[in-house]
Formats: structure tokens, sequence, C-alpha cells
């Protein structure tokens, strides 16, 4: 998880850019944003989001998909305060449920539904 500067506790994630994959968008973005690493990326599902309300012209689609993974940290590179985050937060998964409380409606259900595909994995192991 990330300290978001106006968000606070958030996912870390953003856009695909021109030529990426999302894996390699993954990557990008969990490098920017918490100065991780990571491997074994298990997709945990997806949400369909749709702007419902006009908003100023952006860069950004009307419609997203937000893609969900859950994936192996490997290695922590030190941490500087650049781009939107002010800090990475490791968060033990049982804990997830009381962190979402008050958050936006669609995060709180990205994280229920990659709780719940953590939760499938474990058994298995």
């Amino acid at each position: 998880m990330i300290q978001h500067e106006s968000r606070g506790i958030d996912i870390p994630g953003g856009h695909i850019e021109e030529g990426e994959n999302p894996l390699e968008a993954l990557r990008r973005e969990l490098n920017e944003e918490a100065a991780v690493e990571a491997t074994n990326f298990i997709e945990a599902g997806s949400i369909l989001v749709k702007q419902l309300f006009q908003r100023a012209p952006s860069r950004y689609p009307d419609t997203a998909q937000i893609l969900l993974y859950i994936c192996t940290l490997f290695k922590e590179q030190p941490f500087n305060i650049e781009y939107e985050t002010r800090g990475r937060l490791y968060i033990a998964p049982e804990d997830l449920p009381d962190l979402h409380k008050g958050w936006n409606p669609v995060l709180s259900n990205a994280l229920q539904a990659a709780q719940k595909k953590y939760n499938q994995l474990s058994k298995r192991i």
C-alpha cells in the first residue's frame, strides 16, 4: 500500500503508457509509487469504472478497467518522495478489511476482491 499525497492510504497503480502491456505498467507503477520490484503476478480480478459526471477535458478516458493483481515483493529500493506518493506501507492481509472503511466504493470493492482471491490462494498452499 502507499500513502498518497491527496488520497491517503491507497493501492499502488496507474495508467498503461503507450507501448506497455498491463504487467509492464504494473511493474513501472510499483517502482514509481512504492519503490519495490515484484514477481509472481496473479490476476485477482478487474473492475470497470465509468465517469458518471461531466468533468474538465482530460487525457484519461471516461471509461476504464482497473486490473487487480496479487504479487510477491522481492526487492525494495530506497524510497524517495517523487511523484504523488509520500510513503509505502506494509499491511497484513488480515488487516485489509479494517483499512478501507470509508474509502471510495470502487477502491473498497477492489480490496475486497483482492482479499477474497488471496484467501483462496492461501488455502491451496
